[in-house]
């Protein structure tokens, strides 16, 4: 495993050349749509980050309760509203990628102001962001905001922010199941999904990168369980099951087929390169990455998934890859035209976005477009 990323990223190159080279989905005419300008991409970013920060409330917080005008009227769901935390750091996460810090940039007293808001509501004990199991979900809110913390300590060198950031790190590693990864429960009850593994991963890595402590164990446990659920002859990484697909709810499925997303093969790839940047095994990845290029964003029906988009975006920049421009093409394509005039994302066209709202489809999709260049 001591493959250089310049050796194995030669591997990968020859697998993934192409469009349509690994998975059995249909590759589609998205890939070849007429390219969007950096100047309409980068204006897409500006005003996406403006409406965030005009939709930030008093309290230096977001609400995931926030939807466009034209959704509010198809809400029925009473699942709305829970993950406050996550959207908080998601937005300031959207603002820092452009910059924007507590002590500089246009947008810095609406990050000062959430990063209050998060450290006000950090438990003192545990170094949870917000509640501990106030919902099932909670620990995406705390991975998020622990993330924007540590960008914020990053960037500023703040002791109060350091010592917040080192608590939300604490506890991301007493939310770990013991020799694997994590799930949903605290304390860890054994169970373990690649979707939460990935928010810790990315969350620790940035710590590590801060010069955070992340103990050995961590990334060993969290690895191991990421091989486990990728199939080495498909590349496919699963959500819960070895080589299955990713997840979709019950109510949501049959929009957004599973089958049309490599959401779980995105977030492995980008916990690979986020702290084993020298390690991967090429073939697995070079397979993965095919799945990847045979599934580009795309606004075709049952294609738009905000999550995928941005993990995908992600991990393909870290791949320096080639093919990293199709993809980068394909995803500003699809989200200048999914963009209102007011800079907001629709969330209720995304199989997540009735979770965290507009602010939620808004904050990733700015983060994932400044990724790809915007």
């Amino acid at each position: 495993m001591g493959t250089t990323r310049t050796s194995w990223a030669l591997v990968c190159i020859a697998a993934v050349a192409g469009f349509g080279c690994g998975s059995t989905a249909a590759s589609d005419a998205t890939v070849d749509a007429e390219s969007v300008s950096p100047r309409a991409s980068t204006d897409a970013v500006d005003k996406a980050l403006h409406w965030l920060v005009t939709h930030q409330r008093q309290d230096g917080s977001w609400s995931s309760a926030v939807f466009a005008a034209a959704s509010e009227t198809e809400l029925v769901s009473p699942r709305e509203g829970v993950h406050d935390v996550g959207v908080t750091g998601l937005a300031v996460l959207a603002l820092q990628e452009a910059g924007h810090q507590p002590d500089r940039g246009e947008y810095a007293n609406a990050v000062k102001n959430a990063l209050a808001f998060l450290l006000k509501i950090q438990d003192a004990k545990l170094g949870c962001f917000g509640e501990v199991n106030s919902h099932q979900a909670f620990l995406y809110d705390h991975a998020l905001a622990t993330r924007a913390v540590v960008h914020a300590y990053t960037a500023t060198q703040d002791a109060k922010l350091r010592e917040a950031a080192a608590a939300g790190v604490r506890f991301i590693e007493a939310a770990r199941n013991p020799y694997k990864a994590w799930r949903y429960s605290y304390p860890p009850d054994g169970q373990n999904d690649v979707s939460m593994t990935g928010f810790m991963v990315l969350t620790l890595a940035d710590a590590r990168a801060a010069g955070f402590a992340v103990a050995p164990e961590t990334k060993d446990g969290a690895l191991m369980f990421i091989d486990e659920m990728t199939d080495e002859a498909t590349g496919r990484t699963g959500y819960i099951q070895r080589g299955g697909y990713s997840a979709r709810e019950p109510d949501t499925s049959a929009r957004w087929p599973s089958s049309m997303t490599e959401a779980m093969t995105a977030v492995a790839l980008s916990c690979r390169y986020a702290m084993w940047p020298n390690e991967p095994d090429p073939e697995v990845v070079a397979k993965g990455f095919s799945r990847l290029l045979d599934l580009p964003p795309s606004n075709a029906e049952g294609r738009i998934d905000y999550f995928y988009w941005y993990f995908g975006t992600r991990a393909l920049r870290a791949s320096e890859l080639p093919v990293v421009a199709k993809w980068d093409d394909a995803l500003r394509s699809a989200l200048v035209e999914r963009q209102a005039a007011d800079g907001s994302f629709d969330p209720l066209v995304d199989p997540w976005g009735h979770r965290g709202g507009t602010v939620y489809a808004t904050a990733i999709n700015a983060l994932a477009l400044q990724l790809a260049g915007g």
